[in-house]
């Protein structure tokens, strides 16, 4: 069981790759969510991300993306201990943290990536209920 859904978690990540770029990022168009699955997802990327990559010490910068997700998830990491500037926010020394909701087959791929770590997971949306249907796959490089 694990092994299909970390495969299509790889295949989708890759997919993303070969999408067209805008500014340096993928032109993928992001999945619109409702804001009460946006936060149950966003809140348990961050507690992951955050078993990873320590809060006390992590500056994390979030692009300015319109979609449920971003405010959600910016509300999240900030719950989880994270300080948190925008793109607009003046340079400072901060992870760059991408982040992204696909819709596949099986449900929402959501992903967070840095240039050290990328998480993600895929979640099954029924109405307002949000299941994680797989492992957590973690890839760092």
């Amino acid at each position: 069981m694990r092994r299909p859904l970390l495969a299509l978690a790889c295949c989708m990540a890759l997919d993303g790759c070969q999408a067209p770029i805008e500014d340096g990022r993928p032109a993928i168009e992001p999945v619109q969510v409702s804001p009460d699955v946006a936060a149950v997802i966003a809140g348990d990327m961050a507690v992951r991300l955050s078993e990873r990559l320590s809060p006390a010490s992590s500056l994390i910068r979030l692009s300015d993306e319109a979609s449920e997700f971003s405010p959600a998830l910016r509300a999240s990491l900030k719950a989880s201990g994270y300080t948190v500037v925008s793109d607009s926010a003046p340079k400072a020394k901060a992870i760059v943290l991408s982040y992204g909701l696909t819709q596949s087959s099986d449900g929402l791929l959501a992903s967070l990536s840095t240039d050290g770590i990328r998480l993600a997971r895929i979640y099954a949306v029924s109405g307002a209920r949000v299941t994680p249907i797989g492992p957590l796959s973690v890839a760092t490089f």
